[in-house]
């Protein structure tokens, strides 16, 4: 079972802040895209990129983090 502070983790959050993410206070990360706002939501097991669409925030896709990978300068693994 994975943590907040795995290496996995760590290195997604790792490529995350080299690609103009930034972390919020819960450890989230979270970008303005065109007229978007998109955050990366860690839990405990899986890592979820969501999208805020009024005042809710609505997942995109996820993905368990043994199913993750950064390959190419691309994170990879996300599932719709």
């Amino acid at each position: 079972m994975y943590g907040k502070n795995t290496k996995k983790v760590i290195e997604i959050k790792e490529f995350l802040l080299m690609k103009g993410w930034k972390e919020d206070r819960w450890g989230n990360f979270k970008k303005e895209v065109d007229e978007y706002q998109l955050r990366m939501k860690f839990s405990k097991s899986a890592l979820r990129l969501e999208k805020k669409i009024g005042k809710s925030w609505v997942r995109v896709s996820s993905n368990y983090y043994k199913n993750l990978f950064v390959e190419d300068e691309v994170l990879k693994g996300l599932k719709k």
